[in-house]
């Protein structure tokens, strides 16, 4: 099973939607940042 978290570290405001930032922290490796943006 994956033990894999990711944590929203903003969302950003866009006309068309929103922009939201995930940090994801793995096992045994460094933090990455994702973006997912979400139409209205």
């Amino acid at each position: 099973m994956s033990r894999n978290t990711g944590e929203v570290i903003s969302v950003i405001d866009h006309p068309d939607g929103k922009i939201i930032k995930i940090r994801w922290r793995l096992d045994g490796q460094l933090p990455h940042d994702t973006d997912y943006f979400t139409k209205k």
